[in-house]
């Protein structure tokens, strides 16, 4: 019967909401429990691993699209290094890296005054800020993050967001992620204690090393002598000389031991470890072997020696023949750099000049001081005379290449001149790279002869009545006398150097060259003609040739011989002409002959005409007029013949 009532059916829907809020807080403080076993339990090794499975237990029982960790870099930069996604959610850890740190700046603001960071809305958060552009582009709608602490500094922080739906966040929600986050950055730190352990053991094993090292090389020989300088003690480096016996040394003046030369070195570095502490290293040189051998003594006084607490000295004696010799053939290599003409640059392997030699700061008009510390390119003025050559430069030197390049350089004064740059690694035993070297060879004196060569060829093809041109294998010309220019019919203020072969020449030679271009690379040359149509009736005609130069380009030359052909066609119509002439004068000749002699034939019939013409009967005299027709039809004829040959 009260159960019908609504008062208690609303306490009975309150408190089976309670039982719901409890489980679900029991099922979230389960889940953290795990994540902080599986954090505690993990090896330094395989702690990534651990993170990520905590991770996708908390995610999961917050009902979370992604769970995540972020680390700071020395408050430059923060990077996302472990992340879990629900199935379907785009993961974002490859490209949340190098984030800037101040993007973050209302999360650390956060941080410090809540603890926590809650946003059940992202929409609330204000427009236009970093952080609202970043969280948008994830399509993230609600997110809860706590930091990661190491003492009071934050060194990152563990955050959960939801993407599908906003999400109301609680006091229990906040204080169950800063327990694991409290637990994540224990365990961050014990692995941070271990690799600085391990470091640190590297180092100290490394420092056993050099001191095994220096105790090798120790010297060859280290006398404590009292405050009269008698050796009372000696360590000597058998690798490095002849054994010696102790009763030989022991208790006499270095006098007694060695001879008189070294003996007085001895005695001065005494002296002057008496009166300032320490000497000078002091040089001496003995004969042995065969050969020249120095040797080094330094002296240093001390206090409490081993004897009563006196006053003594220690004095070290080295052999420092090999160091002598190699300091010699240095010091001459400087020698010979100082003088020589060549500029040459030491830099150090990140490619910063280090020392140059008098040439080169002559030539770029810097101070040693000044250069240092600077790219050869900047030192050089390759930036602004040669970019290119800059630009090759500081890719060599940042890969560790080796290059042979000619340069346009420029002094500090602006001054330019040109130099052939030869760069060159130096690598240690074990091939790392130490050092780069540049040898800069001034060719100034060279690219000017060039150059008034050029000019000069440039000004005997330009007085030339062929055209010539140089192009280069792309079609581009280099260069183009004004015939050729003339022949192209090209506008004055075209220039060669902005023109492509294929789109100033004309089809026909574009189309006669594609036929040609086997032969020239063949043999090297090829010759031809082309006519090509003219505003006259004849065209133009032009004789070419091409030559394949040492360099790869092309050298091309091209005459005009339309009236050349104009000759030869008037030449040839002449001959033809002649010949008619001859032939109608040969002609003129015979007709005239055989007309004569008709003629005469004619004549004398014509005679016998008229003798008979008087004798005549009627039949005969019909006879005879038709004779006397015929003979007039072959004078008109032999008229006709004495006609021919005329025009």
């Amino acid at each position: 019967m009260w159960s019908n009532c609504p008062e208690f059916q609303t306490r009975d829907g309150a408190f089976a909401q309670l039982q719901v809020e409890r489980q679900a807080l029991e099922d979230l403080l389960n889940a953290v429990a795990q994540a902080q076993q599986t954090v505690q339990r993990s090896e330094a090794v395989h702690l990534d691993a651990a993170i990520n499975d905590a991770l996708a237990v908390v995610g999961k029982a917050f009902g979370a699209d992604r769970a995540y960790i972020f680390q700071t870099r020395d408050l430059v930069f923060i990077d996302n290094t472990h992340e879990w996604c629900a199935v379907g959610v785009t993961p974002f850890k490859a490209v949340l890296q190098q984030i800037p740190y101040h993007v973050g700046e209302a999360m650390w603001t956060a941080f410090e005054t809540q603890g926590a960071m809650l946003l059940p809305d992202i929409s609330l958060f204000p427009v236009g800020t970093e952080l609202r552009h970043v969280l948008a582009e994830q399509g993230i709608k609600a997110l809860i993050s706590v930091p990661i602490r190491e003492g009071n500094a934050i060194t990152g922080f563990m955050g959960l967001d939801f993407c599908k739906t906003t999400r109301r966040f609680n006091a229990s929600d906040q204080n169950l992620l800063q327990a694991l986050a409290a637990t994540l950055s224990l365990a961050l730190q014990a692995r941070g204690y271990q690799k600085i352990n391990r470091r640190l053991e590297a180092e100290l094993r490394a420092a056993k090393d050099r001191l095994a090292a220096m105790l090798r090389e120790a010297p060859e020989l280290l006398l404590e002598l009292d405050s009269d300088g008698v050796i009372v003690a000696f360590h000597h480096n058998a690798a490095h000389g002849p054994g010696l016996d102790p009763t030989e040394i022991i208790g006499l003046p270095p006098e007694a031991v060695f001879p008189p030369h070294p003996a007085r070195i001895i005695r001065d570095a005494l002296m002057q470890a008496r009166a300032a502490g320490a000497s000078d290293t002091l040089r001496y040189t003995l004969q042995g072997g065969g050969q020249d051998k120095r040797f080094s003594v330094y002296a240093t006084r001390r206090k409490g020696s081993a004897r009563g607490g006196a006053a003594g000295y220690l004095v070290i004696l080295r052999d420092v023949t090999q160091s002598h010799l190699q300091d010699q053939h240095i010091r001459q290599l400087v020698r010979v750099a100082d003088l020589s003409t060549n500029l040459i640059f030491l830099m150090d392997a990140e490619g910063c000049v280090t020392w140059m030699n008098p040439a080169a700061l002559c030539q770029s008009g810097m101070a040693l001081t000044e250069a240092r510390g600077k790219r050869p390119s900047d030192i050089l003025g390759l930036t602004e005379s040669d970019p290119d050559a800059a630009r090759l430069i500081c890719a060599a030197l940042d890969q560790g290449e080796d290059v042979d390049h000619e340069v346009e350089a420029r002094s500090k004064d602006g001054h330019s001149y040109w130099a052939r740059l030869t760069l060159k690694k130096l690598c240690d035993a074990e091939q790392v790279i130490e050092a780069y070297m540049i040898v800069g060879v001034n060719v100034t004196r060279t690219k000017l002869a060039e150059a008034r060569a050029l000019q000069d060829r440039a000004n005997a093809m330009d007085a030339l009545n062929e055209g010539i041109a140089l192009v280069q294998p792309d079609g581009r010309f280099i260069y183009m006398n004004p015939v050729l220019h003339a022949f192209l019919n090209l506008p004055e203020e075209a220039l060669a150097t902005t023109l492509s072969w294929h789109e100033v020449t004309p089809p026909e030679f574009n189309s006669l060259l594609t036929d040609a271009m086997p032969r020239l690379f063949a043999q090297g040359s090829w010759q031809g003609e082309l006519d090509l149509p003219g505003d006259a009736a004849e065209g133009r005609a032009f004789e070419m040739s091409i030559a394949v130069q040492e360099d790869g380009n092309f050298l091309f030359i091209a005459r005009d011989v339309t009236a050349r052909k104009r000759a030869m066609r008037e030449q040839t119509l002449l001959r033809e002409h002649l010949q008619i002439a001859q032939s109608r004068q040969l002609v003129a000749q015979l007709a005239g002959g055989l007309a004569h002699d008709v003629a005469n034939t004619l004549a004398v019939i014509g005679q016998v005409l008229e003798t008979v013409r008087g004798a005549q009967d009627l039949r005969s005299g019909q006879a005879l007029g038709r004779i006397e027709a015929a003979v007039g039809q072959a004078q008109a004829l032999v008229r006709n013949l004495s006609h021919l040959g005329r025009r």
